[in-house]
């Protein structure tokens, strides 16, 4: 549910409701388990209410969102559990000197975890040559879920994952299409992993890498093509992190024929490491095409 309303001819106010509620249920292989069947009842509601302000030299965007959880019926006890978190929130956008400026704040109350306070600075200019250079920098917060915490196989102790990110861009438009190009570098500290039949933090986890994006139009087909090159370690192992591969390809064309839209997509994924239910340990994982 959602509802825009123009106070002014320089505010626009909105407030949106989602609610979302299901139930999963567990069963057992195995028989004679203690638990052979459970379930769990998850109920979530979020409320968002955002004000657009139109100034002179820029737009301020600034509001408050809540979101709450809950789960009835955990697998292990039946007791039901809850999380709230609520956060407030405000960015600008202006342009200085011909290049555009985004600056963001935002603060986090959560009923568990720590208050934080995230950040984050966008800057982008484009050039004569129909150049344009763009850098992104910036920190963010992510509470661990409630299956995570009290699930079958979770762990009350987790610490919610914070976050840095740096990107760097560039781009230019050709006569015949456009290709850009970005590096970037994520650390997470406290990162969320699966292992050992429980949910563990992961001290650190640094990822860096390149994404290269070609697009372009050959006799009505447009066509995208797009690489990334990932390197990601989990503290001072010399190991790929799991579920991250080192390579990845993809392709896609589209065409409209009369009111027929056809569509080609390939993609390739590199050898990764996952998790293998079998032996409770990770593995290689084969690289496959789609």
């Amino acid at each position: 549910l959602s509802h825009s309303r123009q106070i002014r001819d320089d505010i626009k106010t909105t407030i949106s409701i989602a609610k979302i509620k299901n139930k999963y249920t567990h069963t057992s292989r195995y028989t004679g388990y203690a638990n052979e069947s459970s379930y769990t009842d998850f109920d979530n509601t979020t409320i968002n209410w955002t004000n657009d302000i139109t100034m002179s030299n820029g737009l301020l965007t600034a509001g408050i969102s809540k979101d709450s959880k809950k789960a009835f019926g955990t697998y292990t006890d039946g007791v039901t559990r809850s999380i709230s978190e609520t956060g407030v929130f405000g960015q600008y956008q202006t342009t200085v000197a011909n290049t555009d400026v985004v600056l963001g704040l935002r603060n986090n109350n959560n009923s568990k975890f720590d208050n934080v306070t995230t950040y984050n600075l966008g800057l982008g200019k484009l050039f004569k040559n129909n150049t344009k250079i763009t850098f992104n920098h910036g920190t963010s917060y992510k509470a661990p879920s409630l299956s995570s915490l009290y699930g079958n196989y979770g762990n009350n102790q987790l610490k919610a994952e914070d976050s840095t990110n740096t990107e760097f861009g560039i781009s230019k438009e050709y006569g015949w299409g456009n290709l850009s190009t970005n590096i970037y570098k994520i650390n997470i500290a406290d990162g969320i992993k699966y292992s050992n039949n429980t949910y563990l933090n992961v001290d650190e986890v640094n990822s860096q890498g390149l994404e290269i994006l070609a697009n372009t139009t050959i006799n009505d087909w447009n066509i995208k093509a797009e690489y990334n090159h990932n390197k990601s370690r989990e503290g001072n192992s010399t190991q790929q992190a799991d579920r991250r591969p080192e390579h990845t390809i993809n392709f896609s064309a589209n065409k409209q024929f009369g009111k027929l839209n056809t569509a080609i997509d390939l993609s390739r994924v590199s050898t990764t490491n996952d998790y293998n239910w079998s032996t409770y340990q990770s593995e290689p994982l084969a690289g496959y095409t789609l």
